[in-house]
């Protein structure tokens, strides 16, 4: 659950980056609450709009997939690749450790 990886953010001793397909988008609830209690960073600020989800159906595109990073990471590209097969699009993150941007 969500409350679990929140608490298991605040218990990491190095950088925590939370990556993968988590099955909700960045305008609902849940996930509001999953940055503002384990203090990490959605790293689509500042790149727009990126779904990932649902291959094939132009009128149904959602982000699913994420990458959220605490501030000990810099995010400095992030995109979203072509269909390979799934019905998700995968997603590329540059980053480095470092201030966040």
């Amino acid at each position: 659950t969500f409350n679990a990886l929140s608490k298991w953010t605040h218990a990491a001793r190095y950088p925590v980056i939370l990556m993968g397909d988590l099955n909700t988008t960045p305008f609902s609830t849940s996930f509001h609450q999953l940055l503002r209690e384990s203090g990490l960073h959605d790293s689509t600020f500042g790149f727009g709009f990126q779904p990932t989800w649902r291959v094939g159906n132009p009128l149904l595109q959602l982000p699913l997939d994420h990458f959220l990073h605490d501030e000990k990471i810099a995010v400095h590209r992030r995109t979203i690749g072509n269909a390979l097969g799934s019905d998700h699009r995968p997603l590329f993150v540059e980053f480095s450790l470092g201030a966040s941007r």
